[in-house]
């Protein structure tokens, strides 16, 4: 450190090479404890007038410090010295020498990006990045080739001034700037990225969509702190390295779609940490320095019949000079002419005035030099230009949105010529298929396509950015005949159930293109050239759903919410027209309760489980409502439907812990099954009596269930312990939930046809199934049986039940239950026993005394008991006394037991 002062370049140089050594040959965790000493060093090595210097104080800054304390949890331990290495930036870019300033240009890139989550978080860091930006007017100048402030005419002259130089040094320079150029360019990006996200609370780029609420890797993000920066004091160091950054500086946040629910409270209520004006003549110089910088790039073309010819260096480079123009005219420049239009004062500056006129003369050259083609004629670098393409269209929209409110209200109403060009480039490329690429390819195509859908968005709909409306179309862009052409093209392209791309699902592309569906259906949907287009349109979006399997929940609310619309929007019309819609819609949400055929992993990242669930299991509970509801107004399901909601219903999967089985879980809660009964319930006027009972029955997963291996002390002992009550008793709500809504059916002919079921359940006690099942069918019938007799609805039960195939069954069913009832504690807790013989009887002991059985049967079930348990029963009847007093004719049937 002490040799960091020396005069000598080669005794700084080795000295900083020392310090990279060390760094990178020390713990991370050791790290923090000195970044008071490191950090103030590095950054003033910065400023070094030798390059090399420079260069390595950047590479251990960012490339080694940096990773080291994100490896151990301290990323956010950079934060109090983010204003210092700002200052020798700042200074470094207002110096003397170019290349410094070129120098400090990269270090604010790579400070932008290392550190962007730290500068999102607010403060005096965010406020100091942004006095960096009036810098650009000068680093733009470094590399603009002499151009700055001239004219077309004057290009050409200076043109031939140069031809009379050297040659050689004259393309060394050019090199070097085009490359300064774009390095320049990209800090331009980086730093008013950040700054303009943090103000306006989104990315006014709009190249991508909001963060995603449920991304696989990680429940939680990690986001920087908004209190004070927590300092504590190490004894034993110096005062230069003694102050370091608290360990608990990170907290830990709930993930949000966008910066602007972090922050928006405050910039609502007029608190918010950073202005977001920049000074009018700045806007002005920086605007006139891209535009000259456009300029510059558009001569080095070549001028074709349509747009020009540039090379593929000058294509990325132009790429970034129109991105820059957008980032500094949705951030800042936009809002100063919309406000000069309220506001006379600032309409009257000058700057104002020139800022205005600049702004149109960009929009003009970008209209001169669009589209742009590739000046070799291959088709290798196509990718490069259809994404450069695409940023102009976007930026031709912006201007042109803005500048169009300046002109009269007769020239309002002329389609203007930005807009015919956008919508000459667009219709093309949506015509075109998707093709195979590698990845890398698919990847780029995709981003441009996504740019393009952005297009599209500003040319038809009304877009939201952010929390805020855009202004961008309060006036009519596109007359219908248009309109109707393009959304057409962009269905056909999206929306059809024969070109359905499934790879483009996933990725942004395909959820903007959700995004602009659900936009113009909410806009166009009482148009009735658009209304059946945007509806067959709307046919393929559960076909999305079943792509995204509920990876992006807040998407799959918006989409179920805009076909829950439909639905009723169609329901309360009753057009005929309309009804095959319904239908069609209907049949093609069957496929999100299709259960999979191959496990998949569901549950949380502490707890995964596999199971084979479907696409409606994974929704969130809120999709999971939304979808349920559009069924019950769709009514009419199928046979397969209700098959696939009963497996649903039904669906449990077991798992072993401690050596202990565990209850089994349901994949759904049971208040989600409680409501997709309802819901079932509600549509059964649209399906047969026989479709809802197998339903019910179905549904309750009786049929399905599994017990684990017993262990050998089980199947040897041949009683109901605490294992398999609890098994038993999972099922209590399923089987509850099942006779709830078979009393509602309200039909005479319920329990005939149900009468196959329970006797097959009840001849169970003398199958082959295993101890629990058999536990598990005979309670789950004599429940069902209960239930209908204690209904007034069930006034002849009693004969059905006299029957003998039914009597020999049913008291055969209660023989077993009563034989498999433990009666002395053994290794049981008494409380625990207690539960066992009550919870296991009481369903018998009730259908027998409300059904009115003959005391035949009785006696002989009673009689047959005591043989085997001798003094047993009483000791059953005992505990069990409360529930005879559910019976209608407890007293005759308590007369009877006690005899």
């Amino acid at each position: 450190m002490a040799q960091l002062n020396h005069h000598a370049a080669n005794a700084r140089s080795s000295a900083v090479q020392g310090i990279k050594d060390v760094i990178k040959h020390t713990p991370a965790n050791v790290i923090p404890q000195h970044l008071a000493l490191i950090i103030p060093s590095l950054s003033k090595c910065l400023v070094d007038e030798d390059s090399d210097i420079r260069k390595l104080a950047m590479s251990i800054l960012f490339e080694d410090v940096t990773p080291k304390l994100a490896s151990c949890n301290m990323a956010g331990s950079m934060k109090p010295f983010l204003q210092l290495i700002l200052a020798y930036i700042g200074s470094a870019l207002h110096s003397l020498d170019q290349d410094v300033r070129y120098d400090g240009c990269k270090a604010l890139e790579l400070s932008c990006s290392t550190y962007q989550d730290l500068f999102l978080d607010g403060g005096d860091e965010i406020t100091k990045l942004q006095t960096a930006i009036p810098a650009f007017t000068i680093l733009l100048d470094d590399v603009s080739g002499g151009l700055a402030s001239m004219s077309r005419r004057g290009v050409d002259l200076l043109g031939t001034e140069e031809k009379k130089k050297d040659a050689s040094k004259n393309r060394q320079r050019q090199s070097k700037n085009a490359q300064r150029g774009v390095g320049v360019l990209k800090a331009f990006l980086s730093v008013n990225r950040i700054t303009t996200m943090f103000q306006h609370g989104y990315d006014v780029l709009g190249e991508g969509l909001d963060i995603n609420l449920t991304t696989k890797k990680s429940e939680l993000v990690s986001l920087p702190s908004t209190s004070k920066p927590d300092l504590e004091f190490l004894p034993g160091g110096r005062s230069s390295n003694a102050i370091v950054w608290s360990k608990n500086q990170t907290r830990y946040a709930a993930k949000v779609s966008s910066i602007s629910s972090i922050q928006g409270e405050d910039r609502d209520n007029g608190k918010n940490q950073v202005s977001s004006k920049l000074d009018v003549a700045v806007q002005r110089t920086l605007f006139a320095k891209l535009r000259d910088r456009l300029v510059e790039i558009s001569q080095r073309g070549q001028s074709g019949e349509h747009g020009i010819y540039l090379s593929p260096t000058d294509a990325q480079e132009c790429s970034l000079v129109v991105r820059s123009i957008r980032i500094l005219w949705n951030g800042y420049c936009r809002g100063t002419l919309l406000n000069g239009r309220k506001n006379n004062k600032v309409a009257d500056d000058s700057n104002y005035v020139v800022l205005k006129s600049t702004a149109s003369g960009v929009l003009s050259l970008l209209l001169e030099c669009f589209a742009v083609k590739d000046a070799s004629g291959k088709s290798d670098h196509c990718q490069i230009y259809d994404s450069l393409n695409a940023s102009v269209c976007l930026a031709l929209s912006e201007l042109g949105s803005v500048l169009d409110k300046f002109l009269s209200s007769h020239d309002t109403n002329i389609e203007s010529e930005w807009v015919q060009a956008i919508f000459s480039y667009v219709i093309p490329q949506l015509d075109g298929e998707f093709t195979n690429e590698s990845t890398t390819a698919l990847t780029a195509s995709s981003t441009t396509r996504f740019t393009l859908i952005t297009v599209i968005e500003q040319l038809l709909v009304q877009p939201e950015i952010g929390n805020c409306t855009s202004i961008l179309n309060s006036t009519r862009k596109l007359d219908d005949k248009k309109s109707k052409e393009l959304v057409t093209r962009f269905g056909n392209r999206y929306f059809t159930p024969d070109g359905f791309d499934e790879t483009i699902c996933r990725n942004q592309e395909g959820r903007k293109a959700v995004e602009l569906l659900i936009s113009l259906i909410k806009i166009h949907l009482s148009n009735i050239e658009m209304r059946e287009g945007l509806m067959h349109m709307a046919l393929v979006l559960p076909k999305y759903l079943i792509q995204w399997r509920g990876s992006f929940p807040m998407d799959t609310a918006v989409v179920l919410s805009t076909l829950l619309a439909l639905a009723r929007n169609c329901e309360a019309e009753g057009d005929e027209e309309i009804r095959p819609f319904c239908d069609s819609l209907r049949l093609s949400l069957e496929s999100l309760f299709v259960t999979t055929s191959k496990n998949r992993k569901i549950g949380s990242a502490k707890s995964k489980m596999k199971a084979k669930v479907s696409v409606f299991d994974e929704l969130s509970q809120t999709s999971q409502t939304l979808l349920l509801s559009l069924l019950g107004i769709l009514k009419h399901p199928s046979d397969e439907l209700m098959t696939s909601l009963a497996q649903i219903c039904s669906r449990r999967y077991s798992f072993l812990t401690n050596e202990r089985l565990t209850s089994q879980s349901l994949v759904l809660n049971d208040t989600m099954i409680d409501y997709l009964s309802g819901v079932v319930h509600s549509m059964s006027r649209t399906i047969t009596l026989q479709q809802y009972l197998t339903f019910l029955v179905n549904s309750c997963g009786i049929h399905s269930a599994k017990y684990s291996t017993a262990s050998t002390e089980e199947e040897e002992n041949g009683m109901i312990n605490s294992n398999i009550f609890e098994f038993v008793c999972s099922y209590d709500k399923a089987i509850a939930r099942t006779c709830r809504y078979f009393l509602l059916t309200k039909s005479k002919n319920t329990f005939n046809m149900l009468l196959p079921v329970l006797q097959s359940w009840l001849k169970s006690s003398r199958g082959d199934d295993e101890l629990p099942l058999k536990v598990l069918k005979i309670r789950a019938a004599l429940a069902i049986i209960s239930c209908h007799a204690l209904s007034c609805e069930s006034r002849n039960l009693s004969v059905i039940l006299e029957t003998d195939d039914m009597k020999t069954s049913l008291v055969h069913a209660i023989y077993t239950l009563l034989l498999v009832t433990p009666i002395s504690s053994g290794n049981e807790d008494e409380a625990v026993l207690k539960q066992i013989k009550t919870r296991t009887i009481t369903p018998a002991m009730v259908s027998f005394g409300s059904a009115g059985c003959s005391l035949t049967s009785s006696l002989h079930l009673i009689i047959s008991i005591l043989l085997v348990k001798k003094g047993a029963v009483r000791a059953v009847f005992s505990d069990i006394r409360g529930s005879f007093k559910l019976c209608h004719n407890y007293n005759n049937f308590g007369q009877k037991c006690n005899h």
